[in-house]
């Protein structure tokens, strides 16, 4: 590993916070990024990039940035994968805190202010934030954050034990939502899988597995990129095993801890949410991943109560699953799929008629107000000489 930028003597002070970026052939994201990060209101940050043997112009990008901002320092490593650049960084980091980074996501300007506040007020080991999601073909932006997340309070402090209940289900395994005390991550040892697709999920849960003091922020605070052909998570269908290394790497650390107990059954379940994700979600590798799924999990799962999952269907999948040959279950999920879809559309139309609704009625409201009334009454000579004119013209 070699660094393209030495730290300046005027900045031998601990950086209140280290934001870490694997970059990886991302020149037409990388600007946008990097200024959101420079950019931050929060000024005292280090930001390390590590340039995973780019073939593009990020590199040059890079050294551009850093000629001109000295807090950005560049580490250049083989080609690998983004767990092994974001390890890295992390044996360099300076920061109090850790913020992670994909190179064609990006933050808003007060990301670091706001977590770092909520974290120093509160003593945190891991603070986490709601999101945007940005769509790269339609460019437009949507609200993104895990159901069960507002099943707690914001601004609130927890630890890990009283979040079992919905452990797995409140916060999703990717880094760049939340921010980490840097000295909790060295006291427990986390580290990032270093394999070409799901990297991030052993580190992420693993950390919320161990906290002790954890809050969010009910802000939306980064911006995530997603219908992006070249991301790595359009790579699954060669890499899909990479998500059951990730499954028993957190398997065994939570059984290290003694703390499987008290998982198990959230865990189960974010086993069973990411086998019927992929199962829907791949396409070459389906009926391979389907094959290894059910000889490795689905009979385990087939056993539950149907009361053990929270999906209304997963524990009709999972029996399926465990006995039917791939091309028979393909069908069977396909019908349950187009179920899930009428039922889907469905609660949307009644939210919507519920809003037409409540906007007709405030409409009603308005219209027999008082200040309607004189406003109405007011504006009238106006609206007959508008009325007159346009008779006359015609």
């Amino acid at each position: 590993i070699s660094s393209t930028k030495i730290d300046s003597p005027r900045r031998i002070m601990e950086p209140i916070v280290s934001v870490i970026i694997p970059v990886f052939n991302t020149e037409d994201y990388l600007s946008q990024c990097i200024e959101s990060v420079l950019g931050q209101t929060l000024r005292d940050i280090e930001v390390i990039c590590v340039d995973d043997g780019s073939t593009d112009s990020s590199p040059h990008m890079l050294r551009e940035f850093a000629s001109k901002d000295e807090r950005l320092k560049i580490i250049t490593t083989p080609h690998s994968n983004a767990g092994a650049a974001r390890n890295a960084a992390l044996d360099i980091a300076r920061g109090r805190y850790v913020s992670f980074l994909d190179a064609d996501d990006y933050f808003e300007p007060t990301f670091l202010d706001s977590m770092t506040k909520l974290a120093e007020s509160n003593n945190l080991d891991v603070v986490l934030c709601k999101s945007f999601f940005v769509d790269d073909v339609t460019k437009k932006r949507t609200n993104h954050n895990k159901a069960a997340l507002d099943e707690i309070k914001p601004d609130t402090v927890y630890s890990a034990d009283e979040l079992w209940g919905i452990a797995y289900r409140y916060a999703v395994g990717w880094p760049w939502d939340k921010l980490y005390r840097r000295s909790f991550i060295e006291e427990n040892g986390l580290r990032f899988q270093e394999q070409t697709s799901i990297n991030d999920a052993y580190f992420v849960y693993t950390a919320l597995a161990l906290m002790e003091r954890f809050a969010y922020t009910n802000r939306r605070l980064v911006n995530h990129r997603v219908n992006n052909s070249r991301s790595i998570e359009n790579t699954r269908d060669k890499t899909w095993t990479n998500l059951f290394s990730a499954v028993e790497a957190i398997r065994e650390a939570l059984l290290a801890r003694q703390l499987m107990e008290r998982a198990q059954r959230s865990f189960d379940n974010w086993i069973a949410e990411m086998c019927l994700w992929n199962i829907s979600s791949l396409k070459s590798s389906r009926e391979s991943f389907y094959d290894f799924v059910q000889s490795s999990y689905a009979p385990s799962f087939a056993c539950k109560e149907a009361e053990y999952f929270y999906p209304d269907d997963a524990h009709a999948r999972f029996v399926a699953w465990s006995k039917l040959p791939y091309g028979e279950a393909e069908e069977l999920f396909h019908l349950l799929d187009e179920r899930n879809s009428v039922a889907r559309a469905n609660e949307q139309l009644q939210n919507e008629n519920a809003s037409l609704a409540s906007e007709n009625a405030r409409l009603h409201k308005l219209e027999h107000s008082r200040s309607y009334r004189v406003g109405r009454a007011a504006t009238a000579p106006l609206r007959l000489v508008k009325s007159f004119s346009r008779k006359k013209r015609s």
